[in-house]
């Protein structure tokens, strides 16, 4: 599958220039191959450096915060000088990088038990007492939210889920024919 991209000079939304810059590349394979470039009508920006050193703040931010993305751009804009706020992304595109940087720095899902991995730390209570219970029948750690006193084999009430019930009975009675 070959899909052609064009990236469009920055300053042309930046400064309302008339720059007919562009390169193009073709994705195959999952790389950017060039394709093509056309020159520039304009000179450098000085600004760029700077900009991009502040966006690469924000994303830092990010992603060793857990402060709101409002907060993390407030923060950053604040300190900008105010000649470059002109090249800044909008606020809106900023919130869209953070929220980026911070699903790509999420840990995968776990497929199967073996995958999870419990810290020491959260192993145990306060009061220094076992929080897990190892089934050494299966050889699989299984969480158990109570201590080992306090669990009840025979519960005086269940609690289910009724959806999950009636969707599962439903399921069963009206088979799915697709």
């Amino acid at each position: 599958m070959s899909d052609e991209v064009g990236k469009v000079c920055e300053l042309v939304t930046l400064q309302k220039e008339n720059c007919k810059a562009c390169t193009i590349t073709t994705f195959l394979n999952n790389s950017h191959y060039f394709k093509k470039s056309e020159k520039h009508e304009h000179g450098p920006s000085a600004t760029s450096g700077e900009i991009v050193q502040t966006i690469s703040q924000i994303k830092q931010q990010a992603r060793n915060t857990r402060d709101k993305p409002s907060k993390i751009i407030q923060n950053n804009i604040a300190v900008t000088p105010t000649n470059l706020l002109l090249y800044m992304p909008t606020k809106e595109a900023l919130r869209m990088r953070i929220k980026r940087v911070r699903k790509n720095a999420m840990l995968p899902e776990p497929k199967t038990l073996e995958e999870i991995k419990i810290p020491i730390t959260l192993r145990y209570t306060l009061s220094d007492e076992s929080f897990l219970i190892e089934d050494s029948e299966y050889n699989q750690t299984l969480n158990d939210f109570a201590k080992d006193n306090y669990i009840q084999l025979n519960p005086s009430t269940i609690i289910t889920d009724f959806e999950l019930a009636v969707v599962n009975a439903s399921s069963n009675i009206f088979l799915d024919n697709s």
